[in-house]
C-alpha cells in the first residue's frame, strides 16, 4: 500500500461541497442559458360554412371528422358548438345533439336516440317549451348561427 499516492486524492468535506455545488451552478447556468421551446400553435379549429343546412346533412357534422365542424341544430337554427366539442364532440356529454336537430331532445331534456332523431315538437308541454327556450337562450350567448334548418318544423 502506497500512502504517498493517496495524500494527494484525499479530498475534505468542504471541498467536496465547492465541487458539487460548482457543477450545479454550471448546470443551472446551461439551463438558462438554452432558448425556451417554442409552443406549438393550437390546431385551427374547422370553421362552418355560413349557409342554410338539411336534416340528411347533419350527421356528418358531429365531429368525428376533424377537418368538419361540429354542428346541430335547434327551432330551425343551426349551431356551430365546435368550441364546446368536449361537450358535443365525440364522446362528449351531449355528443348524441351533434349532426341532429335536437329541439326535441333539448325540450324534453332527453338523450334518448328517439328523441333525438325525433323532430317533432307539436306534443311538447310549457314546461318543455320553457326549458327549450331556456336552452335557445344559452345556445344564443355562447354559440354562433351559422344558418337555417331547410324544411325544419317550427
Amino acid at each position: 500500500y502506497n500512502h504517498s499516492l493517496c495524500t494527494c486524492m484525499e479530498l475534505d468535506f468542504g471541498t467536496i461541497v465547492w465541487i458539487i455545488l460548482g457543477i450545479c451552478i454550471v448546470y443551472i447556468l446551461k439551463k438558462l442559458m438554452e432558448p425556451a421551446p417554442v409552443p406549438k400553435p393550437a390546431p385551427a379549429r374547422p370553421q362552418a360554412e355560413r349557409r342554410d343546412y338539411t336534416l340528411a346533412e347533419l350527421p356528418s357534422y358531429t365531429g368525428a371528422d376533424p377537418t368538419k365542424p361540429v354542428l346541430l341544430a335547434i327551432k330551425g337554427k343551426v349551431y356551430d358548438v365546435t368550441k364546446g366539442k368536449s361537450y358535443y364532440g365525440p364522446g362528449g356529454s351531449y355528443s348524441a345533439f351533434s349532426g341532429h336537430d335536437a329541439t326535441r331532445a333539448l325540450a324534453k331534456g332527453s338523450l334518448e336516440k328517439a328523441d333525438v332523431e325525433n323532430p317533432r315538437t307539436d306534443d311538447l308541454t310549457a314546461d318543455e317549451w320553457d326549458t327549450l327556450k331556456q336552452w335557445m337562450e344559452l345556445f344564443e350567448s355562447k354559440y354562433d348561427v351559422v344558418g337555417n334548418l331547410k324544411g325544419a318544423s317550427l
